[in-house]
């Protein structure tokens, strides 16, 4: 036979659980938000990281609903999670925040100079970048020009133009046709 007394034990103790879970959620919201101070992230990126940080919140969630309630979603339980998230995140959560505050201006102070000679090479690898795609545009673009058309030039030997070998082209020929064989070359 079950007692009331049992269940409602059990659920204290499973309320007491999730508290704890929702503790630990809170803790790692922390490592979160101080990553994110010590580096700034574009907005993008911060949301990308929210909605990670939830995917892998709601998976621990789920794990310990099948872990102690046999996968039974009950209020209690989501209660017990927030209660123990909100309770970290309003009193560990502030002094952390209020430290990771601290550790920037501290790191900004001295990673200042650094920065700025970082910042310097930056430029000058900017600037032969940009000497070079203009070396590039003047010197070896130069293999994209195309031969001329094959209508107005003929390769061979002598170098001749068409209209020059050719007295159907409507100039008078230097050679006769004769002399020209099909391939361009003179006749021996």
């Amino acid at each position: 036979m079950i007692y009331t007394t049992d269940i409602i034990g059990s659920q204290w103790e499973i309320f007491l659980k999730a508290t704890w879970l929702g503790v630990l959620l809170g803790g790692c919201y922390d490592v979160l938000r101080i990553f994110r101070t010590l580096i700034r992230f574009k907005k993008t990126a911060f949301m990308v990281s929210d909605f990670l940080y939830c995917i892998w919140a709601a998976f621990l969630i789920f794990s310990f609903l099948l872990n102690e309630n046999f996968g039974i979603p009950r209020f209690y339980i989501f209660l017990g999670t927030a209660v123990g998230f909100f309770a970290w995140y309003r009193t560990a959560g502030k002094i952390n925040m209020f430290f990771a505050k601290k550790l920037r201006r501290f790191l900004k102070a001295v990673l200042s100079p650094f920065y700025k000679i970082f910042r310097k090479i930056l430029e000058y690898m900017e600037k032969r970048l940009n000497e070079a795609k203009i070396f590039k545009q003047k010197h070896l673009d130069k293999s994209k020009r195309l031969l001329k058309k094959k209508s107005g030039m003929v390769y061979n030997i002598l170098c001749l133009n068409v209209y020059k070998a050719f007295s159907f082209c409507g100039k008078k020929p230097e050679r006769s046709p004769e002399k020209v064989e099909s391939n361009g070359t003179e006749k021996t």
